[in-house]
This record gives C-alpha cells, structure tokens and sequence, in this order.
C-alpha cells in the first residue's frame, strides 16, 4: 500500500508541474503565424555552440539534453576562488563539503562526500578519481582565472563519455592560447589566510601557440566550531601547445602538475588526531586532430593521470589498546591511461554521424590500507556513436549510444534518443528518453582496510564484491525560448529518474574484527525516484545590465533501506548573478544563493536551509580591456552561514585581487 500511495503522490506532484510548464510561453506558439516557422539559418543565428552533450558541435536547440553555460563574463563576475564554486550557478547542482578543502558537486540528485555520479572533464580529458570517485577539485593544477567556459549537461550523458557520467557530465574548457598574447599576473588575498598568486604566459610562433601557468594558493579553511584542521595549500603549473602539422591537421599536448598538502583530524579524535595529507596530482595529454579530403574529421586523444597520495601518521594514545599508540597509513596512488579514437563525418545535408572506440585502465596501489594485495586495476574498453539527423528544418533527431566492458561488471549498453521539435524560429521543444549505468569503483568493489595493532586488528572497510551495475531511465521534456533581439532566453528542464540498484554502503558485521566487530561494505542496495523542474533565465535589458537566474525544484521518493536519503538533495534551490557595467573602467556584480535543508547520503548531518549574497566591484586603471584592474570581493555579506553541516562555518570573507598583463 504504501508503494502504491508513493505513486499516486508522484503521479499528481508530476501533474501539478506540467501545469506549471503549460504556462510558459509555449501557448502562445500556437497563434504564430506559419511564416514564422524558422529556417535553419534563423534558428542558429548568434547561438553558442557546446560540445558536451553528444560530443557534436551544437546550439542549444539541436542538443538532446539540457546544458548550462558558464562563460568567461560570469567566470569574473562570480568573485569565486575556486573551480567548483562556480556549479553554484547551475539548476540543481548540489555543492557538498564534507571538509572545508574537500568539496563534492552533484547534479540533480544526492549530497554525499564522494560524488561517484557524475564525469568532470577537463579539455576532454577525464579528472574522476579511480579509488574512491569523485574529483579531486583541490589538487587540481589549474585557478579560476585558467578557465574559459564550463558546460555542464544537465541529465544522464553515458551514451556520450561513459559511465561516470552517470546523471550529468561537466566540461571544464581551459582558455585558447591561440587567443591572446603576452602576460599576466595575479595577486589575491584576504581573510583565513585567502591567498594566490599566479604567473601566466601566452606566445606563438608561426605554426604553434602555448601558454604556461603556474601558481601558490590556499586558505585556512571554515571556521569550524568543533575544533576541525581543514586548511589547504598548493602549487600547480600548466601548460599546453597547439601545433599545425599540416595544412589540414593538428597535434594539441596539454600537462599539468600539483603539489600541495591539506589538514585533517581533530584534537578531541585519538583515531583521526591533527595531521597534513600530502598530494602530487600530475597529467599528460596529446590529441591528433586531422580533416580529409572528403571533410571528415578524425581525432585521436591519449591521457594518462596520477594521483599520490601521502598520508601516513601516529594516532593519539588509545585507552581500549591500553594507551597504545598505532600507526595508520592510508596513502595510495591512483593513476588512469586512457587512449581513444573518433571520427566524425557528414552522411548528408541533414545528417552526421560520430563514432569512435577507447580503451581505458584504472589501477589504485595501497599495499597497507584498502587493497592488501597491493594493488587493484580496472580495464574498460568502449564503443560509441552519435548520430543526428533533421529531417526538415523544424526537427532535429540525435541518437546515440555508449557499449562499455569492464573487468568488474561485464557489459552494458547505454543508449539515449532525443526529438528536438523547433516550434517557431525562437522557441523549442525537446524530448529525451535514456537509460544509462555506472560500474561500481575500485574501493566499492575490491576494498579491504584494516588498521593493525599487536592486540589484533580493527577492519574499517571489507567489500564483498559481486555487485552489480546501477541503472537510471530518464525521460525529460526542455522548452528553450530566445526572444528575437536576444534579450532574452529561458531553459527549462522537467524531468524524471528512475534509479535502480543504487551502491550504498552500510556497516556490516566482521567476526574476526575484536574491536567493534564491524565494517564498511557496500551493495546494490537503493531505488531512488526523482521528479524535478529545473529552470534557468537570462535577461540582458541593456547592454551594461545582465542577469542570470536559476532555480530547481525537486522531489524524491528512495527504497531507504539503509538510511533515509529522501532529503539528500534540496526540494528548492536558486541562484541569482547580476552583473552591472557602469563605465569602461567599473563594473559591479552580485550574486545571491539560496538552498532549502538537506542532508549527506549516509551522514548523520546535513545543512538547514541557507542564504548569501556575494559582492564584487573591479576598477581598470585604464578605460581599455588590456589595463591593469583591481576587485574587491565580499563573500557572505549577509553573515555566517552553514556550509553543508552545522561544523562548517562559513564566515563572512573579504578579499582583493590586481590583475597585471605585460
């Protein structure tokens, strides 16, 4: 009964916004004059082109799922410090820190220390961590200030870039050297030792351009009230180089090192005492890019990523161990290589097809915490395609696919199908329909940690293996309106999940552990159901004036079988970025966030439901793009909040920045 009861809820909560989405401007399609019925050309005109939904180049209205754009304007207006505070902007993406250097973004669904569901790509190149998932957003060897745009597919993109992207994929694009020349430097700080300094460079000969960036940053962390170290600081250098070695070909090498170190452990915690983990994040890249004759284009991309980890440290004296102290060691190095090849070519006027093939391995080493063996890998090999086809101006059809094999759970097939109907020459309609899987991580499957004493020794995680792939069925309906001079532009997204088989873990009991008897396990364990609206609108009624406002609502319903993770994601959630020119020299922006309760997947924690407002004013000494410029920032200049849980205050932090080119 109380199944049935849930569905009729849903059924009706699924009624109450399709009636909200009827009454957007869609109706007034249907008096529009028939000559209005755009022509492709009109349709296309001044829309930006992304890449990450289907790895096609399309505009908005041709894509088979929604995206958000962060492009470099808002990048500055935001004031933002670190990479993964600009998600703040996106429709339902969920911001979690579990630590004040150890943030985690969702998209669309489940707050939780590690986001395992989700593929963040840097340049198209994979940043997901193999031990535990997730991303390691602080170590990454690149500011703010490095990046030009951030797309971010809003729904389930397997079928696109493989099983991380499980409910979403993010696109992190690193700025062109080929569009800029000389340097810069940039000197931040401010309140809890907020402090960076940066260097960058951009040459070119005549058949190359490069840039090299390399920087210091860090900060103390939240203002916790129970006495946490969570302070961060690192040092990163980048560089890439774009080579024409050929009148129709290219070879484009990316790399990238990190060094830094980040505080853990509290006072009052004999087991987890005040400590530094030291980290080494370090990346190469090479893609070949080559057009034939016939205009087809072929791409091959390798990768190979490492991440050391170095952590090993004396606990407290125990009382249960009569005193004792032990040493734990939970260091381990992750690395990932990645080769891949895709072709994309035109079937027709109205068709193109893209396919392609990789092969990835994922190995983690932790011979004294995690895998005993010493080490566990992880082969997956993939094929994929896109195929989009308008069969008249006013519809665009996309399908695609991703076949994925992998040590751990076999095969899978993701496939997704998309109708983009262009209702008129500024408004569309689009439905999608996908199902899409993730394959469990090396730690979810193979981990096996234990901390060793001479009285015996106390299992933290024992894995039973076995499990199984977890499945989403998404069906989303978007309406994307752009008003004729531009002005403005609405994208709306309702949608519906249906995860099945979800990993979660659970403490499960250990006859051999003589301490607590106890361990971490993990099992296919949840279904979770999400309904939601997610909405996103921009208005520029000037041009010194642009505002952008995002808001998502959502609803779920889960099996919880091991803990209630129906509140793991905020019902309501909005953000707001104003942006004001007032001259040549000064401009001012504001945003403002604001999220209703929630708690972290398997957390005995959570936030309240929280507000604050970001101030930013920036000043060019001289009344040209190129001049030296100086910003002030404010952040939570409305008060302390809590950010994620109660411990993590987030104090009210002012900070400046100058920004030298030569």
């Amino acid at each position: 009964m109380p199944e049935v009861n849930a569905r009729r809820l849903g059924r009706a909560r699924l009624s109450t916004v399709m009636l909200f989405v009827g009454s957007l401007p869609l109706g007034t399609v249907l008096a529009e004059d028939q000559a209005d019925i755009l022509t492709e050309d009109s349709f296309l005109a001044e829309q930006p082109m992304t890449v990450s939904s289907s790895r096609l180049p399309q505009r908005p209205g041709d894509s088979p799922v929604s995206v958000t754009v962060i492009d470099r304007e808002m990048i500055e207006a935001s004031g933002a410090r670190e990479i993964q505070d600009l998600l703040r902007f996106v429709p339902g993406a969920v911001l979690t820190y579990t630590f004040g250097h150890s943030p985690s973004a969702t998209l669309g669904f489940g707050a939780e220390s590690f986001s395992r569901r989700i593929e963040v790509l840097v340049d198209g190149r994979s940043v997901y961590t193999p031990s535990f998932g997730g991303v390691p957003w602080a170590s990454l060897p690149y500011s703010v200030s490095d990046i030009e745009r951030i797309e971010v597919t809003r729904g389930p993109n397997v079928s696109a870039f493989g099983t991380n992207a499980f409910l979403g994929s993010i696109n992190i694009i690193t700025r062109d050297p080929a569009d800029q020349t000389g340097g810069e430097i940039e000197l931040l700080a401010g309140d809890d030792f907020i402090h960076r300094a940066q260097a960058r460079y951009f040459g070119s000969t005549e058949r190359s351009d490069w840039n090299l960036s390399a920087a210091q940053w860090g900060d103390n962390g939240f203002d916790n009230q129970n006495g946490e170290f969570d302070g961060k600081s690192f040092r990163f250098l980048n560089g890439q180089m774009r080579m024409h070695t050929g009148p129709s070909s290219q070879l484009h090498g990316r790399f990238g090192l990190s060094r830094g170190r980040m505080e853990l452990g509290r006072v009052d915690r004999p087991l987890s005492p005040p400590r530094n983990e030291y980290i080494e994040n370090r990346f190469g890249q090479l893609n070949w890019q080559y057009r034939s004759e016939a205009g087809n284009l072929h791409e091959v991309q390798f990768q190979h990523s490492e991440e050391l980890i170095d952590q090993r440290f004396l606990t407290q004296p125990l009382p249960d161990l009569g005193f004792l102290q032990v040493v734990v060691d939970e260091s381990r190095d992750s690395t990932r290589s990645d080769i891949e090849y895709q072709t994309t070519r035109a079937l027709s006027q109205q068709s193109r097809l893209l396919t392609g093939l990789g092969v990835r391995l994922d190995r983690v080493s932790s011979p004294e915490a995690y895998f005993p063996d010493g080490s566990e890998s992880n082969q997956a090999v993939r094929a994929f395609g896109q195929w989009e086809w308008r069969p008249t101006s006013a519809m665009t059809i996309n399908v695609g696919a991703m076949l994925e094999d992998d040590d751990i759970t076999g095969s899978a097939l993701s496939p997704r199908l998309a109708l983009n109907q262009h209702l008129s020459s500024n408004q569309t309609l689009r439905l999608s329909l996908s199902r899409a899987t993730r394959s469990p991580v090396l730690i979810e499957e193979y981990g096996d940690w234990a901390v060793h004493s001479p009285f015996g020794s106390d299992q933290i995680v024992l894995a039973s293996g076995g499990l199984e792939r977890e499945t989403v069925d998404s069906v989303e309906l978007g309406y994307l309106f752009r008003s004729h001079n531009g002005n403005w532009q609405i994208d709306t997204r309702l949608h519906h999940d249906r995860i099945e088989d979800m990993i979660m873990y659970f403490t499960a009991d250990v006859p051999h552990d003589p301490f607590d008897g106890e361990a971490v396990d993990f099992d296919n364990l949840e279904d979770v159901r999400i309904t939601g609206l997610e909405t996103e609108v921009e208005y520029r009624p000037t041009r010194q004036i642009r505002l952008r406002l995002s808001h998502a609502y959502k609803e779920l319903s889960a099996s919880n079988v091991v803990t209630d993770i129906s509140g793991s994601t905020p019902r309501n959630s909005m953000a707001l970025l104003a942006m004001y020119r007032a001259s040549h020299q000064t401009d001012f922006s504001l945003g403002y966030f604001r999220h209703s309760s929630y708690n972290i997947m398997n957390l005995n924690d959570g936030a309240d439901s929280a507000s604050r407002i970001d101030l930013r004013v920036a000043h060019r000494l001289q009344p040209r793009p190129d001049s030296a410029r100086l910003d002030l920032v404010v952040q939570a200049a409305d008060g302390d909040y809590e950010e994620s849980r109660p411990r993590n205050r987030f104090d009210r932090r002012i900070f400046g920045q100058i920004h030298i080119p030569f």
